[in-house]
């Protein structure tokens, strides 16, 4: 339908179920309702970048969902699906969000597991876990771990006891994140993760890998795990000239995040490591990305007094202003 436009440019949008790929098939024909916010383009957290308009299309995971005091008028919402690797919807309206195509070859294996007999299910995830479309192999992966059962746990163990390197790098990031949960500690301490990881910032991603093995260091460095070991693991990413450019800077700038999760405590060296990228006379753009990694350190005197001479040589006003501010970050006491 037309969208509802409020004063303010925010909206609400009446949309038609045209297809169900899993779920209830009596949906299909139904309405639901999505909303687009101009203050910061959201609707509970779930961002929407652009308006709706009349002929705009995507995928939705729904849920009945009843607000109501007396629990009598349930209705169907957006609501995030956490096996899916978007929020409640991924619109093809979105520019900058271009993987509209993959998202529905990941809409369609799900209809393929969903639609098949109970016993060809896990049969058909773990060839899925083969799939070149990274949204299809990951989802592959959350799936099997989501069901309970012999089958799909013999697949998980077999995976857990030799990871295959063959396989898509999406497919063995999701692996690492489903492991990690179900194994916790022997897992994590495993051998043979340890070889998977290394060979991931030893390869040669595109941007978009890149993208999410720097995510599942991010996330994953938030354990009870040394950071340490995750510093190690970026900086050997950063000085892998065969990743992306933007991909080696972003990995320079999470040095210097992930040590701080230490609460101040982690290795001199790494300081030192992101100090010589700072002095560095190469692309400025790696002295700005390790600028960002020292702002995300707790420094200490020395740091600063050698950060505030180092201020004065810089010919970048970037780098010159992020200094000031880890610099002024470090002197003020820090939430714990």
């Amino acid at each position: 339908g037309i969208p509802d436009v409020k004063p303010d440019g925010s909206m609400t949008a009446t949309l038609e179920i045209e297809h169900v790929y899993a779920g209830d098939k009596g949906l299909k024909g139904k309405a639901f309702h999505d909303y687009y916010d101009t203050r910061d383009g959201s609707f509970g957290g779930d961002l929407v970048l652009t308006p709706f308009q009349v002929g705009h299309e995507g995928i939705w995971t729904l849920q009945w969902v009843d607000f109501t005091i007396n629990k009598s008028d349930p209705k169907l919402y957006p609501t995030r699906d956490e096996l899916m690797p978007f929020g409640s919807r991924y619109r093809k309206a979105e520019v900058r969000r271009p993987r509209y195509a993959q998202v529905v070859a990941l809409a369609e294996a799900v209809e393929a597991v969903e639609t098949a007999e109970p016993a060809d299910r896990v049969p058909k995830l773990r060839e899925l876990l083969k799939d070149r479309t990274p949204e299809v192999s990951a989802w592959a992966v959350r799936k099997l771990a989501a069901i309970e059962g012999d089958a799909a746990r013999k697949v998980l163990d077999e995976l857990a006891s030799k990871p295959d390197l063959d396989l898509p790098v999406a497919t063995q990031v999701s692996l690492d994140e489903v492991l990690g949960i179900s194994r916790e500690k022997a897992w994590y301490k495993s051998k043979i993760r340890r070889a998977m990881l290394e060979s991931w910032v030893a390869g040669k991603p595109d941007v978009y890998h890149a993208g999410l093995i720097l995510t599942r260091f991010h996330f994953a460095a938030q354990g009870a795990e040394p950071q340490t070991y995750y510093v190690e693991l970026l900086q050997a990413a950063v000085g892998n000239a065969h990743w992306p450019l933007v991909a080696r800077l972003r990995a320079l700038e999470q040095v210097g995040t992930t040590a701080g999760l230490g609460r101040g405590t982690y290795d001199e060296s790494t300081y030192e490591w992101l100090l010589a990228y700072l002095k560095g006379d190469g692309d400025v753009a790696f002295r700005r990305a390790a600028a960002s990694g020292l702002y995300g350190m707790r420094l200490n005197p020395a740091h600063i007094e050698a950060l505030d001479a180092q201020r004065v040589l810089e010919t970048d006003k970037v780098v010159v202003s992020t200094l000031k501010y880890a610099i002024q970050a470090s002197r003020e006491p820090r939430l714990p």
